[in-house]
């Protein structure tokens, strides 16, 4: 679906540099879920960018943990329709 690469510059996007490190870690997360050699190297290059890009992918990684811990067991049965996907 026409996901920004996680290497757009806030100055094109108009976003600011927090949310564009925040976009970016969400975006890493997603593409972590089937890694290969070069998108294990192109994160290892974006976490070593900045402490702050270890913080955020650290923070969304926790929420989502949470997320998941604490999701009441009826809503695991329950489906949907959310953006086009089921």
């Amino acid at each position: 679906m026409g996901r920004l690469p996680v290497t757009q510059d806030a100055g094109k996007t108009g976003n600011t540099p927090e949310r564009t490190i925040a976009e970016s870690a969400a975006e890493w997360l997603i593409e972590l879920e089937d890694p290969g050699t070069e998108r294990l190297t192109g994160f290892s290059a974006w976490l070593k960018a900045s402490p702050r890009h270890v913080e955020e992918f650290r923070e969304l990684r926790l929420s989502t943990i949470s997320f998941f811990r604490n999701l009441p067991e009826e809503a695991w049965m329950r489906t949907g329709v959310a953006r086009g996907y089921s």
